[in-house]
Order: structure tokens, then sequence, then C-alpha cells
């Protein structure tokens, strides 16, 4: 069944008409008065104008045909309605007399044609269409009705709105051969030219024109307008492409913002780049580029070498941190972290000794330009001030550091507990040997610094039992071991019914070891009494929160991946504290990281302490079910699927909240030593994930800035001196290092909201600056 189109040249030719009235009516001479529009066009009721501009109805047996699918789709059940299409689908196959051009126009006319949804009434009509075909003698079918006319309308059909169906329609109007291509690309041309990226990347993807049009102008911008899926299928399979795009965006990492726009704008202007900004800071791109090296499986220092620089660098400043600021990295982990980093890396050394010179540490410049032996590399300004008196110093630290490490060979963790280091096969078997008599076992992980390794892996497995402790060097013994044997040092470790198996994050500590040695996802289910310490904690508080009375300045967190539970989902409602936290809580004493040795060792055999002395709180102080939690916090065991939680809603203050806070604020104060204050006399900056409370402060009153990212935030803390940063969790570590703001006593952790309510926190802050409310403050 052919149909003509001249109803619709009638219709335009009627509209031309009317616009040419139109256009003649705009003579001054010959505009209406008030009254003539009054008198006329306004007289046209509401019904009449939308008649007037209703979509003329597609020719007969189309309109019955669409209005019968339409009536079956909208008004029977699922189940029901598909059968009944498919029926009413197979019929009109049979008695249509150009098939293709039929259901063509039968899927444009649908009512949801413009929906983006696969399982709308249009994408039904060309699935079944598709369903049928391949149980049809297709041949004759496409020799007697497929026209290059129809294909044409077949692909203008499949792109115009959106590109959902396109593939069902490529396949079904063979719209992949050569005589198509140069329609394609136009096509995918125009969805760029509208800035429909998405789109344009699917056509590309199902044409494959993945060589006709460079990544900058098409994948890029569909990156950063969030369009992932579509960037996958795009580039599966096209490992060039997916280097590329890696490479792209990592030629602006380190690149300040300045710079940045300025690259961008070169690029836009030489017709490179679609767009003339990226609304991105340098951590976003260095995280993006991170997750596209993981997602496609690159090495970073090939892929991105400007990212492996980058994390170098601040894997060594994270480092001079711990040792020199916070004095948390005892001398010989330090030695040992920087002499890595710094074998062999003109360029780094360059770096680092440059680094401590302007920190004010310039013995320790002094000590690794002995240390490397750096000649013509030293940094103008560390050559200026080296004499002999500084070289001979280093070279005494530097032999003092190598004897103290032979001393280190045979370690006690404490009287009758050695700590054995594990670094040929031979040890590695004997330790295999041990796992069959324990019944307990404590594990810990330590992993590569960034500089050694663009992925997480793992460096050392520590593990104890009751009666010893050891060091797996997994570095070492990666170069003397294969798969088969560490899979049968895992299997003994890990798939053993008689021990239990302790971590203190040990979903995270699995993850690193998975990446390590992917082996073990396969070996997985055979795992048998694995037990992360932080969930078994978490269980029991839940129960009953007395069970281990952490208090509140211990529940946040740090920004170290040492010891250290990663950031919790809010939706769980879990506490997050360290494990020097929670040792210290239970057992009263804190844990020893002078002598790295026994600090790696006790990592894991803390574990087991910690594991005893929950126990007996729990069943014999508490009288809780025990076998229970420890069900709770098997990392292994499958549990059930648990509902999907509804968003949560922000949580308001009510005035008589705030009347009652105010009262319990101000008899605090009252009660206090210190000087009352008002909430005039206070400024503070929040940080982004604290916008609420942010708000609440704003409305006691407080001169209150919220932080949209955390360089504004650092910008705003510099400048403004007195006022005060408000964070919570990781980000109170990671602000606390900055060497702009470590030494101010500026920044205040408040409890996250997992542990507090709003008008808890609100309260928190006022009495921590000692402020006195008034009703005429808020």
């Amino acid at each position: 069944m052919s149909h003509s189109s001249s109803n619709d040249i009638s219709r335009v030719e009627s509209m031309g008409d009317k616009k040419s009235d139109h256009e003649q009516s705009a003579d001054p001479s010959m505009l209406k008065t008030g009254d003539q529009v009054k008198a006329g066009d306004s007289k046209k009721s509401k019904e009449e104008k939308k008649e007037e501009f209703r979509p003329a109805l597609p020719p007969e047996p189309l309109a019955t045909w669409r209005k019968v699918l339409k009536d079956v789709w909208i008004g029977e059940s699922k189940n029901i309605k598909v059968e009944l299409c498919e029926t009413i689908l197979t019929n009109i196959f049979i008695v249509s007399n150009n098939l293709f051009e039929d259901i063509l126009l039968l899927h444009k006319i649908c009512p949801d044609y413009s929906t983006q949804k696969m399982s709308t009434l249009a994408g039904f009509v060309m699935q079944y269409f598709a369903q049928w075909l391949n149980k049809c003698d297709r041949s004759e079918l496409y020799e007697r009705y497929l026209t290059r006319q129809l294909q044409m309308e077949a692909l203008e059909t499949a792109v115009v709105k959106h590109t959902t169906h396109l593939r069902t329609i490529a396949d079904i109007y063979r719209l992949k051969v050569k005589e198509m291509m140069t329609p394609a690309c136009n096509a995918v041309k125009r969805l760029l030219e509208l800035k429909n990226y998405r789109d344009a990347i699917n056509c590309a993807a199902v044409f494959d024109l993945q060589e006709e049009i460079p990544i900058e102008q098409i994948v890029v911008p569909c990156l950063l307008q969030n369009g992932y899926l579509a960037i996958e299928a795009y580039l599966k399979d096209r490992r060039d492409l997916q280097i590329e795009l890696v490479r792209f965006f990592d030629n602006f990492v380190g690149m300040d913002n300045a710079k940045m726009r300025e690259r961008v704008r070169c690029l836009h202007e030489s017709g490179l780049l679609p767009m003339s900004q990226m609304k991105m800071q340098s951590k976003t791109l260095e995280k993006l580029v991170a997750k596209l090296i993981s997602i496609y499986g690159l090495r970073g220092d090939e892929a991105a070498p400007n990212l492996a620089r980058c994390r170098q660098e601040g894997s060594l400043r994270y480092v001079v941190s711990k040792h020199f600021i916070e004095g948390t990295m005892s001398e010989e982990s330090y030695t040992d972290y920087v002499s890595h980093a710094l074998k062999d890396d003109q360029h780094l050394q360059h770096y680092f000794v440059k680094h401590l010179y302007r920190i004010g540490e310039i013995d320790d410049a002094v000590r690794w330009v002995v240390h490397c032996k750096m000649n013509t590399n030293i940094p103008h300004s560390v050559r200026a001030i080296m004499d002999q008196t500084r070289i001979q110093s280093a070279e005494e630290k530097i032999s003092r550091l190598r004897e103290r490490r032979k001393d280190m060979v045979d370690v006690n963790l404490f009287d009758g507990h050695p700590v054995i280091m594990v670094d040929t096969i031979m040890s590695l078997r004997r330790l295999i040997g041990v796992f069959e008599t324990a019944s307990i076992i404590g594990i810990d992980t330590e992993w590569k610094p960034m500089f050694l390794s663009t992925v997480e892996q793992v460096a050392l497995l520590q593990v104890s039992t009751r009666s010893c402790s050891y060091l797996v060097d997994v570095i070492k013994l990666e170069e003397e071991i294969g798969e088969e044997e560490w899979m049968e040092f895992f299997k003994a470790l890990f798939c053993t019914e008689s021990s239990m198996k302790l971590g203190f994050d040990f979903a995270n500590d699995m993850r690193v070891l998975r990446a390590s040695f992917p082996f073990l996802e396969s070996m997985q289910p055979d795992m048998k009494n694995v037990i992360c310490i932080m969930k078994l904690a978490t269980s029991l508080i839940s129960e009953n929160s007395a069970s281990l009375d952490l208090p509140v300045d211990e529940a946040h967190g740090s920004a170290s991946n040492e010891n250290t539970a990663d950031e919790l989902p809010s939706d769980e409602q879990q506490l997050h504290f360290k494990l020097a936290d929670l040792y210290y809580r239970l057992l009263g004493e804190r844990l020893d990281k002078r002598e790295q040795m026994k600090y790696a060792a006790m990592d894991a055999y803390c574990l087991i302490r910690i594991y005893d002395r929950m126990k007996v709180r729990a069943t014999e102080e508490f009288g809780m079910n025990w076998q229970t939690h420890l069900e709770m916090s098997d990392v292994i065991q499958v549990k059930p699927k648990q509902p999907k939680k509804g968003k949560k809603k922000a949580t308001r203050v009510d005035d008589n909240e705030l009347q009652q806070m105010m009262e319990r604020v101000n008899a605090a104060v009252d009660e206090s030593t210190a000087n009352g204050q008002r909430p005039s006399d206070v400024k503070v900056i929040v940080d982004s994930m604290m916008f609420g409370l942010g708000k609440h402060l704003r409305r006691c009153g407080i001169d209150t800035i919220l932080a949209e990212t955390r360089d504004s935030l650092v910008e705003c803390a510099k400048r403004e001196r007195e006022r005060y940063i408000l964070t919570s969790g990781k980000a109170y570590n990671e602000l606390l290092r900055n060497r702009a703001l470590c030494a101010s006593n500026r920044i205040l952790c408040v409890p996250a909201v997992q542990t507090m309510n709003a008008i808890e926190q609100i309260e928190y802050v006022l009495k921590y600056f000692h402020i006195k409310l008034h009703k005429e403050d808020i």
C-alpha cells in the first residue's frame, strides 16, 4: 500500500498562504484596531484553536491500526496487551500491501514515538516486526519492497527524535551497507551540530564510524555529559581509541585552572573541540582518568603519564606529611617508601629534593641527594646550601639506618611471640602448614604506594596466629613463585573450615587482594569463616549501643588507607572508626607505631585480641547471640538482597525543637567557666557535605559560608584567618594535612549524620563555641 503525501503538501501550501497574509497585515496602514481584533480573531474558542493546529490524521487503514494498538497498549495488563498486540500486528503483516513502508509509518505515528524507552508501543512494533521477519523468507520480501528511498526514510525515522530503536531499525531495513555509510555519517554530523552527543555516539557505534570522527568531537563531549553507557558500546574492543581518550584527558592533569581554560579555548577555536569550556576541577580530572584506566584495563604509566607523575608526587608529599608533620610514620617506613619511589627516576628525585627544601627539611633534602647519588640533577637551591658538614651528616644517617635494618631480622612482638619474615618459597610452604592447625588468624594488608603501581596491589600480607606473626613479602615473592603456588597458599588460608579469619575492613582488603590475585574471584565461594571486625562492631552497636561504647570524637574516619574503614553509605547507618580507636577503647592500649616490623605485625595480631574482648563483652556482659552477629559480619556469606530504600528527606528543624535546644545550650554555657559568645562573634565555613548544618547555623545568626568545593574552602580559610572550618569524616584528616591549614587550629570535626541528627549537630557546634542564643538571634 503506497501512501500519497498530497495532503501534507496542501497543508504546507496553506500554511504558506497564511504566512503571506500575516506579512501583508504588518503594513501600518492595514493594522487592525483593538475593536476589530476583539470582533475578529479573538472569537475563536480554545477547542477551535486546538483543532486548527492538530496534526492531520494518518490515512486509513493506518489510523485504525494505530487506534486499536493504542487502546490495547494503554487499557490492558502487561501480559494480555503483549499477546493481543502480537496478534494484531501479525494480521497487519498479512494484509499489508507494502509491509516495510507501512510498519515504518505505523512506528512513527505511535503516540510514544518520541519517548526514549525500549518498552514503548513504538519500540514493540519494531521489535516484533524483527522477530516476525526472522521466521520468514527475508530475501523475497527485501527484493519486493525495500528501496533506497525507503532506507533513507528509515534512517531519518530512527534518528530524528532519538536513537533508542536505531539498532533494530538498521537490522530490519538493512541500513549497514556500503551505500548507506555516507548518509549515516551525515546523520551523526547533524546530531553533533545539535549538540546531541549521546545519540550521535549511538548512531556512530551502530554504523562502526569510529574512524570517521575524532574522539575530541564526539566521545569527549559525550563523556562530559555523563554518557558512559553510550561510550562503553562505542569504544568496545577499540583499545587504540580507549588509549586516545585517556591521553586526551591526561593532557590536562596537573594543569592549574587558568592553563586548563586556555588550552580548552585553543582547542575550541581550532575546531578540535565542540565546547568552549570544561567545568572540571583538577582532582575531578584525575579521578576521571583513573576511572577510565580501570575500566579499560590500561597500564597507567603508558596511557596516562601525567596522572602517574601526579600520583607519584602526591604520594611523596603524603609520606612527608605523615613523617614530618603528623609524626605517624616511622623513620624506617619513610625511608622504605621514598627509596622505592626515587629509584632510577631522575625527575622524581629532582622534584622530591626540591619539595623538601621548600618546606624547610634541608638536611633531609641533602640526605636524599647523597642517597640517590645525584650529580647533575640537583636543584640549584639545594646545591647552594650543600657543604661538607651536611654531606657527612647525611652519609652517617644513611649508614646508621642500614645498620639498624640488619638488627631487625629477629623481632618479637612481645616475649614469646616472634615476628617472622616470609620472603622465600620454602618459608611460604612452612606457613601453609601453620594454617592447618590454627584456630584463629588475623589478616591485614599493606598496599603498594601509588608511585609503584597505578592500581591498588598488595605489597605486604600480615598474618597472625595466637603464638606467632608472619609478614609475607608479596613483592619479593612475585619474582620467585607463580600462580599455582599462590593458589595453594590462599586456599590453605581462606578455605579451611576449622579456622576463623579476621580482618578489620575485610571487604576492602579482599577487593585489593582480588586485584592482585584475580583467581581469588573463583575461589571466593569456597572461603569459610571470613569475619570483618568493622562489620562485627557495627552489628553489636546496632543491637546495644553500649556494647562497645565508642565515644563521639572517635566516630570519625581517617584519610589513610592504613587501618581505616572507607566512608560508609549513609543509608546503612553505620559508624565510621579506626582500628586504633577500637583497640584503645576495648583494651585500653595504644598501638605502638615506632618500630615498622612490630607495627605491621601488630595490625594483624590486635584483631585477635579485639575479637576475644568483643566476644566476652557481648556474651557475658550483655547476653547477646554471638553466632548471629558473626553471620552478619561474614564478608563471604551471601545475604538476602534488601529492598531499596527511598531517598532520605531533608531533616526539618521546627521552632519548638530550636527553642528547647537553645535553652539546653544556654544552660550549658552558664554552667561552664568559659565566657559566652554572641552568634555575631563567630564566623564559620562549612564543607560541601554539611550544607544542611550550615543553613541551620545561618538561621541561628552565625556568619556562615557554604563552600562548593574543597579548593574554595581552603582559599576562603586562607583569606579569612578568623573563620573556623566545619567538616566531618575523612575530609577532616585531609584538611589537617593541608600545609596552609595544618597549624591553624581552626578545623572542627563535627560528628556525621549517622551518629547525630540535625538538631544535635547544631547543639554540638554552639556548645563548642560557647554561643548564647536569644530569640532575636533566630
